[in-house]
């Protein structure tokens, strides 16, 4: 069938109670990922209900030396183009100060193969990967937007440098979408709470 062209496009709002489907989520390093209902992260703020829904992820870790660990999810659906959209949107839970830092990493496809190829450190070797770092030092729910403009680059030569989205000779445009937990300091625990994540226009 033809091409579709999304405006919007899901990842996951966690209402399913789930992340083992629709989407899948992979995690790894000490990162344990619960579905958790959201009643006690609305309590006073009755508005926010209404938007985190009844369900929300919770990510729980110790650190060592910064690093937890991450989870990740394919993005790559046959036929559906996301040249359209501009940003990636989503309302994160955090505990004060030290909550956890959040670094976005994006890979977009440019060897045409639908997969990403890592060396052992788990750096992609033909795709690029495009990071944004976010540190959750707030207490509450807090929406948050980030403009693909806003990511850069952190493996140069690997791939071609250029952000290119479009499912053409045979490239699955944006591939994966991964989240690396550290925390705010070299130990310690982390523990923010994720919901409604899209990339939308």
């Amino acid at each position: 069938g033809e091409p579709v062209f999304p405006t919007e496009f899901p990842i996951d709002n966690f209402e399913d109670g789930e992340t083992k489907s629709n989407p899948e989520w992979w995690s790894f390093g000490n990162l344990t990922l619960t579905v958790v209902p959201t009643s006690r992260l609305v309590e006073g703020e009755e508005s926010i209900r209404a938007t985190v829904g009844e369900k929300a992820l919770n990510l729980r870790g110790e650190a060592t030396d910064w690093y937890v660990g991450g989870l990740g999810t394919y993005l790559a659906r046959e036929k559906v183009e996301l040249t359209l959209l501009k940003k990636i949107e989503l309302d994160v839970y955090g505990i004060g100060g030290t909550t956890a830092n959040i670094k976005f990493e994006l890979i977009d496809d440019d060897n045409g193969n639908y997969k990403v190829e890592n060396d052992d450190k788990w750096i992609p070797t033909l795709d690029d990967r495009w990071i944004f770092e976010l540190p959750v030092d707030w207490k509450g729910w807090k929406h948050i937007s980030i403009q693909f403009s806003e990511f850069k680059v952190d493996n140069p030569g690997r791939g071609d440098g250029i952000w290119n989205v479009e499912q053409i000779e045979g490239s699955g445009g944006l591939l994966q979408l991964q989240l690396i937990i550290t925390a705010r300091g070299k130990m310690g625990a982390v523990n923010p709470t994720l919901d409604n994540l899209r990339l939308i226009q």
